[in-house]
């Protein structure tokens, strides 16, 4: 979805962030780097550190709109991007997408494969965007 915005907006992706910051993507698959940065709160917090500098970086550039590639899937994770990007005007796009797609689509990823739990996690997580948290518009796409 975001790839058809590249030559108009700045497209700010966690994952791809993830995969070329730190370590050539070549090197290592998404999954093993995923779980490097995940094995402590440490490291974690470094990273989220040097991702939150990369997003306000980007955004100083106020003539090009941004479009953040994330699944943020609660309220807190959601005001949280949006208090990084004051005065900003937002649109929040849900992926209304089967489980048993996902499913699909997750076994046939080599080299980034979400494990169950976190899927499970993000599931239990997730809760519909609704303008009152301050977005401009809410569009939804059935996959």
């Amino acid at each position: 979805y975001a790839s058809q915005f590249k030559d108009t907006h700045n497209i700010i992706s966690r994952d791809e962030f993830l995969m070329s910051s730190l370590i050539n993507p070549s090197d290592l698959p998404y999954t093993v780097i995923y779980q490097a940065i995940h094995s402590s709160a440490d490291k974690l917090e470094a990273f989220n550190g040097l991702f939150e500098a990369h997003i306000l970086k980007i955004s100083k550039d106020y003539s090009t709109p941004i479009l953040v590639d994330m699944s943020m899937l609660s309220l807190s994770s959601r005001r949280s991007m949006m208090a990084k990007l004051p005065n900003s005007s937002f649109k929040s796009v849900v992926f209304l997408t089967r489980l048993t797609t996902i499913d699909a689509r997750n076994a046939n990823r080599p080299g980034k494969v979400i494990p169950d739990e976190v899927l499970f996690n993000m599931q239990k997580s997730f809760t519909m965007p609704v303008r009152e948290e301050g977005f401009t518009s809410i569009e939804y796409k059935l996959s």
